[in-house]
């Protein structure tokens, strides 16, 4: 009776700070059956708001009022990129056993922001990759396609929301073992309810998932595979907000011959009491739970949920409440199924233990083992000081299989901020080691959001973001690491990237909830987000790519490779960075920009400097850092006539000095002919210089006039851009 009766006084207690009033001046107009109203003039706290901090990204930012997808003050405040030379050109320091790093994603919009990505390797073709990741350019979800193991990329291939929704978020990507690969993500929009004559509404989200038969090219209308809802009931709205989708395939248990499909998710439920007669509502209940689904055609109908997890309920305001979240699932070779998720317990997330949970299905997911924690660790906080970024995601626990059934773990945490930590069970899950620090650097620097994949031959390989090399504990690069003896022992940390990433320079509060790694018996594939093209005054994040096999370095070609100064040059590239900026520089001068095709190639032509005779390097560099060199040889530059004059000047000194010596008294010299006829030639030489040297000096006349007038046009192009901005 009294923890009914502290109950009732909690949601009472709460209300006075909890209350969903509506605006006098709301307008609704029935139009049949709907209704037609202006969110932006519903006043007071949004109903997901209890629950944000344990939202998927996208949607979080939203609750924040960062709102990526439509305009706002936050977003028209932010800063916008900067034409003009860059602040900087990384300079890349290559890693020794990683190829060079790609950006893959492109920017379709103004929007230049890419983060949160999944891979996945075709089984039957291990040259076709399919990259997600969460696009805020094209307001949803979007995979890239490669055939030749990473080299090249297709894209943005993006995923639609449902027909009445807004946008999508959160990636999850899987193969089956026919070669059909499956998307995963929420489908997110508006829903609005009337409850005691007032609108009360937010945002909702259903799980769907999208098929490609074709390597990802083209891909299938989205089916529904869980509902999410918002609805008045009785006395009370209700919103049914499911998150963080993860998807895996493996044997279907009752018939080994075809392939299970698996989504799992987060099911958040919020049960708001309403006041009778009163624009109000009281303190939330919020449960949530670990569903799943699954389809045994191909994705094209689901299962009813079940639920993975217990379910844990709580009140808004009390002061314990345990969570669960960010849920992991993996198939074994024999049809097993294995959940890990993150589990607060009762001390609440971010504040004192967590535990990296698992739980398994020998069933195709109708029935699930208990729970079982494998191991209790300090949380980390919800940001990793100095930066602000979410980086509590990193204690979700990330999971894979070995080929005999090993269950192999691992997660972020504690003690200095974050480190991360590797688990393994022997015998499927039943029993754990203890935990085995992974990343083996002397500092108390930060390590976060790893992931882990296990090769068919057994190999483990995990890669995680780490600070290690930053002194201020800013800058991340993504480090690697694998063992081939079942965990025993690893391999030294490795550094992946060729350059560092600020994530002050990205969205500043959010890089992305995971990155990802994936491998086959010969190769290992890892992505990340990567915010090396981002700068003060200009974010940008962007998906980058890296493999453990070599990738061709850009190169360039000139055409011709030599000749004199003021002449026009061909030039052809590859390999840089798709759709991006490409610098050409000659010695130390920066000549003009280039423009990169879909495929990183360019040809471009420019008038050689007026310059000095001899040899000079012209390299191309594009705005990720890609560099590439190559050498012209100035025969005839301003310096050139000058030299030959002086030498014939200095020839004809001679010739006239031995003239001047001679015995002019004898006539019919032969030696004196000669004088003369050679003093001719000079004359005649000379003469040629003289109209060469005037060629040059009419040739340097015209590319001053002609970059004099690109320069009035780029002004009168800036100046118009400036009156139709205003």
């Amino acid at each position: 009776m009294s923890k009914a009766l502290t109950m009732i006084l909690i949601m009472f207690i709460t209300a006075s700070f909890f209350p969903y009033t509506v605006n006098a001046q709301i307008e609704i107009s029935r139009i049949g059956e709907s209704y037609a109203y202006s969110y932006r003039q519903l006043s007071g706290i949004r109903l997901l708001t209890p629950i944000a901090d344990l939202l998927s990204g996208p949607v979080w930012l939203r609750l924040q009022g960062i709102d990526i997808y439509e305009p706002s003050i936050s977003l028209s405040a932010s800063p916008s990129p900067i034409g003009g030379l860059p602040i900087k050109l990384p300079y890349r320091v290559p890693s020794p056993k990683f190829s060079r790093n790609l950006l893959i994603s492109i920017d379709v919009s103004r929007i230049p922001y890419q983060a949160e990505t999944s891979i996945a390797v075709n089984p039957n073709n291990p040259e076709n990759i399919v990259i997600g990741m969460n696009d805020y350019g094209v307001y949803a979800p979007s995979a890239y396609v490669s055939i030749d193991g990473g080299e090249r990329w297709d894209g943005p291939f993006a995923m639609t929301p449902l027909l009445k929704d807004d946008y999508g978020s959160d990636v999850s990507l899987a193969f089956d073992r026919s070669g059909r690969v499956y998307f995963a993500y929420m489908s997110i929009g508006y829903k609005y309810v009337i409850a005691n004559r007032v609108v009360f509404g937010d945002e909702k989200a259903s799980i769907v998932v999208s098929r490609s038969d074709d390597g990802g090219f083209k891909w299938n209308p989205p089916r529904v595979a869980a509902v999410g809802d918002i609805y008045a009931h009785a006395n009370e709205i209700v919103i049914v907000f499911l998150d963080r989708p993860r998807i895996a395939i493996g044997p279907d248990p009752v018939n080994p011959d075809r392939d299970r499909i698996y989504v799992t998710y987060t099911e958040f439920i919020l049960n708001y009491p309403l006041i009778p007669e009163y624009p109000y509502v009281l303190a939330p209940i919020i449960s949530v739970t670990i569903k799943l689904v699954y389809s045994t055609d191909g994705g094209e109908t689901w299962s009813l949920p079940k639920p993975v997890s217990p379910t844990y309920s709580h009140i808004l305001g009390e002061e314990r409440r345990r969570i669960v979240q960010g849920s992991n699932p993996k198939v074994g070779r024999d049809g097993t199924l294995y959940v890990a998720y993150y589990d607060s317990l009762d001390d609440g997330p971010w504040d004192g233990l967590f535990a990296p949970t698992i739980v398994k299905s020998m069933d195709g997911g109708n029935t699930f083992t208990k729970p079982i924690h494998v191991d209790h660790i300090l949380e980390m906080d919800y940001e990793l000081p100095p930066t602000l970024f979410r980086a509590w995601v990193s204690m979700m626990p990330q999971i894979d299989i070995g080929p005999d059934g090993e269950v192999y773990l691992v997660v972020a945490a504690k003690p200095d901020d974050s480190d991360i930590f590797f688990y393994r069970s022997l015998d499927r899950g039943e029993t754990w080691s203890l935990a085995r620090r992974l990343n083996d650097d002397k500092t108390n620097r930060d390590q976060f959001l790893p992931a882990i994949a296990v090769s068919p031959n057994g190999t483990i390989h995990v890669s995680w973001a780490d600070r290690r090399d930053d002194p201020k504990d800013i800058e991340y690069h993504i480090y690697y690491t694998r063992s081939i003896d079942r965990g025993e022992t690893w391999l030294e940390n490795t550094r992946v990237t060729d350059y560092p990433s600020n994530p002050n320079y990205g969205l500043y509060l959010y890089i992305g909830d995971y990155f990802s790694i994936a491998a086959i018996d010969e190769e290992v594939y890892v992505s990340w987000t990567d915010t090396r093209l981002g700068g003060p005054g200009s974010p940008n994040m962007k998906i980058g790519f890296a493999r453990t096999r070599h990738i061709p370095l850009p190169t360039i070609l000139i055409s011709p490779p030599s000749g004199h100064a003021g002449q026009e040059i061909t030039i052809i590239g590859e390999n840089f960075i798709p759709e991006g900026v490409v610098y050409l520089r000659v010695g130390d001068a920066y000549l003009s920009t280039i423009r990169t095709d879909r495929e990183g190639k360019f040809q471009s032509k420019f008038f050689m400097p007026i310059l000095s005779e001899g040899p000079y390097r012209i390299e191309a560099i594009d705005t990720s850092g890609n560099r590439a060199e190559t050498y012209f040889y100035c025969e005839l530059g301003l310096d050139t006539v000058k030299k030959e004059i002086d030498s014939m000047k200095k020839e004809y000194e001679k010739m006239l000095e031995k003239v001047m010596s001679r015995n002019m008294s004898i006539v019919g010299d032969k030696s004196y002919e000669n004088v003369f006829e050679a003093t001719k030639m000079l004359i005649d030489k000379i003469s040629w210089l003289e109209s060469e040297l005037t060629y040059l000096r009419n040739v340097s006349y015209l590319v001053t006039a002609l970059l004099a007038a690109l320069c009035i046009v780029f002004l009168l192009f800036w100046k118009r851009q400036r009156i139709e901005k205003k």
